[in-house]
């Protein structure tokens, strides 16, 4: 047996979950095969949640025992069950709620770059009106104009 680098749990690893085409260690029980695969299952889901690369997961499978083909299937089948329940999560009330909610943050920030962008401009323009130079922020102008809208956007789609 081979153990979760990150928790130290057990892992099943000589092959991939039935349902993928495979089976595991033989003489492992039915329970502590789905137990090791619903903790590998976790595992995966918590690194690409966390913004893990698929690869780099991919690899950690192989190097446990998985075959690159199995452990590449594993993990793009998890990566699309997150996917999934987001999008289910989402149509929730909760979730179009929370998505308001950040929605909300991005119009913020918008203007938070925008005025900032701005303030810099008009204190370099009026520190230069004796002559020199000054600094024109059009891209932090420009960002926080696009992030207000994207976050308006969003909230429209999202809100009660």
């Amino acid at each position: 047996m081979k153990f979760c680098p990150q928790c130290g749990r057990q892992l099943a690893t000589a092959e991939a979950p039935k349902e993928l085409g495979g089976g595991f260690v033989s003489g492992a029980s039915a329970s502590k095969e789905q137990n090791a695969t619903e903790q590998l299952a976790q595992y995966v889901a918590q690194n690409l949640a966390k913004g893990k690369d698929k690869g780099a997961v991919t690899k950690e499978l192989v190097k446990l025992g998985w075959p690159k083909e199995t452990a590449a299937q594993f993990v793009d089948n998890i990566e699309e069950e997150l996917k999934r329940r987001a999008e289910e999560y989402k149509r929730t009330p909760e979730g179009r709620q929370t998505m308001a909610a950040q929605y909300k943050r991005h119009m913020l920030y918008g203007i938070l770059w925008a005025a900032g962008g701005t303030a810099v401009t008009i204190g370099t323009y009026e520190a230069a009106s004796e002559g020199g130079w000054y600094i024109v922020a059009w891209g932090a102008i420009i960002f926080g104009v696009i992030e207000f809208f994207r976050g308006l956007f969003g909230w429209l789609k999202y809100r009660g």
